[in-house]
């Protein structure tokens, strides 16, 4: 643990927590939405393995693995893909297109944030390096 991070990369640190945080309020938000205002279960079992598939990469990602973080930013993206179809299927019935579009929009965000994200990838360089001395 003798690296000290530079500011830019606490920086980094601080914008991942914000990111996958938001990445967990959305997927919670989400499963309530179904239970609570729609009143079905059946997709419940589902989400939840997937808020806990996505828990571990997101630990792993803040951890610094390239692997966790590859199939992070493929999750993110096939939700991406997803949302931009059900968007098209939406068009002749627009009454949850802007839902769509907007969770389309966050996840395109996200994906951008940790693909290109100056802050994160010096955060992810950080711990690489952090990793491979130890």
């Amino acid at each position: 643990m003798g690296c000290k991070m530079t500011e830019d990369e606490k920086k980094g640190q601080k914008r991942l927590l914000i990111v996958l945080g938001a990445v967990i309020l959305i997927d919670i938000l989400t499963m309530l939405y179904y239970v609570v205002v729609l009143g079905t279960y059946a997709m419940f079992m589902g989400q939840l393995i997937r808020l806990l598939m996505m828990l571990v990469f997101m630990y792993f990602t803040y951890e610094g693995k390239t692997w966790a973080k590859t199939i992070l930013t493929v999750l993110l993206g096939l939700g991406i893909a997803r949302g931009l179809y059900s968007v098209y299927l939406s068009l002749s019935d627009p009454e949850n297109i802007l839902q769509i579009i907007l969770l389309t929009a966050f996840y395109a965000t996200i994906f951008y944030l940790l693909i290109w994200g100056k802050f994160i990838t010096k955060y992810f360089n950080y711990q690489k390096k952090l990793n491979s001395t130890e």
